[in-house]
């Protein structure tokens, strides 16, 4: 497995309307198709983060887990189709089924790990967990990246976003952040469930991995095993 990957709902979606692709969708696959040799996280946007902000997912539902699922699956359908007709041999795996949470979230990797073995990209995406007292929760592709990362060790784990990176007062990527007080929310547009910039770099630091925080035009520098946007440093 030469990188973990998460693409952001804003990269893949057109978070103002929902359940609609981005413009750019297709070109973002057609860059991952180039170096399939990872595995691929997505984001829920427009299709998943509706359906969970009308029922409450974040705090906890038994009413709305269904529908939000169903439409993050619909994206998820359609990321790993356009990698399958770039000749990508991806594959779906849906984060809830082999996933818990009661004081911490517990996924099984065992099964992504098999398939990268032999040969497949499987593609997750944030989903809802079965939580303890509360139905289903949350569960942030941000956190199933860095879960994964910190069981792989890939030290080639990176967040494609719709900004360049974390971001100084002059709207420039910072190089490296070591500490949320590193962090301000300067070029940061909005909130969503899953919780945005900052939730990448808890998750980051809380599981003591690396990892790389850059906009969409440099996904392929990533990908080359370049350096883009910020690192945070949590190792």
């Amino acid at each position: 497995m030469d990188y973990v990957l998460k693409l952001g709902g804003s990269v893949l979606t057109d978070k103002k309307k929902e359940g609609e692709l981005s413009q750019n969708f297709s070109k973002v696959i057609q860059k991952i198709s180039k170096n399939p040799e990872g595995v691929i996280i997505h984001g829920a946007g427009s299709y998943g983060h509706p359906p969970a902000q009308r029922h409450n997912l974040a705090s906890g539902s038994r009413e709305g887990i269904l529908e939000t699922h169903r439409a993050i699956k619909e994206l998820n359908r359609k990321v790993v189709d356009e990698l399958r007709d770039a000749g990508v041999e991806a594959v779906p795996v849906h984060p809830m089924g082999i996933s818990k949470r009661d004081q911490e979230t517990q996924i099984n990797f065992q099964p992504v790990l098999k398939m990268v073995e032999e040969g497949f990209m499987p593609v997750l995406h944030g989903d809802g967990v079965i939580t303890g007292q509360k139905g289903f929760t949350v569960l942030s592709g941000d956190e199933i990246l860095a879960k994964l990362e910190k069981e792989v060790k890939t030290c080639k784990a990176g967040f494609c976003t719709s900004v360049k990176g974390v971001l100084d007062e002059g709207g420039e990527p910072v190089d490296e952040i070591t500490s949320m007080e590193d962090f301000s929310d300067q070029g940061v547009d909005g909130t969503d469930v899953s919780g945005g910039m900052k939730n990448k770099i808890q998750e980051i630091l809380d599981h003591e991995i690396d990892a790389r925080i850059f906009g969409e035009d440099k996904l392929e520098e990533f990908l080359d095993g370049k350096k883009p946007g910020t690192l945070v440093r949590g190792s």
